[in-house]
């Protein structure tokens, strides 16, 4: 019996500790502020619309959907989040993302060229030839997010569901070529796009997750997050939207 009171005397500082966490959170019913580092790496990819309803551009976009190929990108930044209710948030910040697509081949084939002077076949097979290129497509924003957060539980992990729209404001976009020799060398160069790009879209934003209370000051979070252009990026016969599904995972402080 000694035994046990002197068990429960030291287990006492864990237990009060853990009802005051759990305390706090049942008591969030006042306005709180926090902000939070967040970083999410991206599958990203897109899909082509036929805009003007030819053939032609219906057969460009087989082609394209055969060849071209996802590729991983990330979203990273400073979020703000405001609880004003118990389960109800609302979130904003400022993020960069870089998201896109690409082609990409490893089996280039080159006859052996005669120069017309000499009668000459040149040997392709060396390594100053390519064997392998592949094309990037990327583009590189600066998003704006506003998203309603809801927030389930009463304990330290609580479930959290979200939905928003981003604002993305175009920094930079460009095709990267890599070409790949024998001897194990690339060699990269970037290129324009030979059409414009629009300099702002809109991105439907849905998440679901966890969110962890290290103390009263201090979480966490992870969330699987969906993100689809609802605009075109460009104004040509085929027009391209641009999504990406990724895994966000975010610190955030409590200012009060």
């Amino acid at each position: 019996m000694k035994s046990i009171l002197i068990i429960m005397i030291m287990l006492l500082p864990f237990s009060l500790n853990g009802q005051e966490v759990s305390d706090s959170l049942k008591n969030s019913d006042r306005s709180q502020i926090s902000v939070g580092l967040v970083f999410s790496p991206d599958y990203c990819f897109r899909t082509l619309h036929n805009n003007d309803g030819s053939s032609s551009s219906a057969m460009i976009i087989d082609l394209r959907n055969n060849d071209e190929e996802p590729i991983f990108g990330f979203t990273t930044g400073l979020n703000v989040f405001y609880q004003f209710t118990k389960n109800i948030g609302f979130e904003t910040g400022l993020q960069y993302s870089r998201q896109g697509y690409q082609i990409e081949s490893n089996d280039l084939f080159f006859g052996d060229p005669i120069d017309p002077r000499y009668g000459y076949a040149y040997d392709t097979s060396s390594s100053m030839i390519p064997s392998g290129v592949r094309f990037i497509s990327n583009y590189n924003y600066l998003d704006v997010p506003l998203r309603i957060v809801l927030n389930f539980g009463n304990n330290r992990m609580r479930f959290i569901t979200s939905a928003g729209l981003t604002t993305n404001i175009l920094v930079s976009s460009g095709q990267i070529s890599i070409l790949k020799y024998k001897d194990s060398r690339d060699k990269r160069s970037k290129h324009e796009f030979l059409h414009d790009i629009k300099t702002v879209n809109v991105t439907a934003t849905m998440s679901v997750g966890v969110e962890y209370s290290l103390n009263d000051k201090l979480y966490f979070r992870g969330e699987p997050t969906f993100r689809y252009g609802l605009f075109e990026i460009n104004d040509d016969p085929i027009t391209t939207f641009l999504w990406r599904a990724g895994l966000a995972f975010g610190c955030y402080y409590n200012l009060r």
